[in-house]
């Protein structure tokens, strides 16, 4: 479950990745808390090519943006 706190943290540590100008990316959320990010705007927020399925799905995006930032 995510509550209103969990959502808040979660919301906070977006701006400061963003703010260190790096991305948080997410894996394995569960139905109830992925409805919750939705709801809350969340998902457009930090982009929803940032949530995955798997550790091995974050990894590849992690890849990729990496790969952008160096050329």
């Amino acid at each position: 479950m995510l509550d209103a706190t969990g959502m808040r943290a979660l919301k906070d540590l977006n701006k400061q990745c963003l703010k260190n100008k790096t991305q948080l990316l997410l894996s394995g959320i569960h139905v109830q808390p992925f409805f919750s990010m939705e709801k809350a705007g969340f998902l457009d927020d930090m982009g929803r090519d940032n949530f995955h399925n798997t550790i091995d799905e974050s990894l590849k995006r992690a890849h990729e943006i990496l790969a952008l930032k160096n050329h």
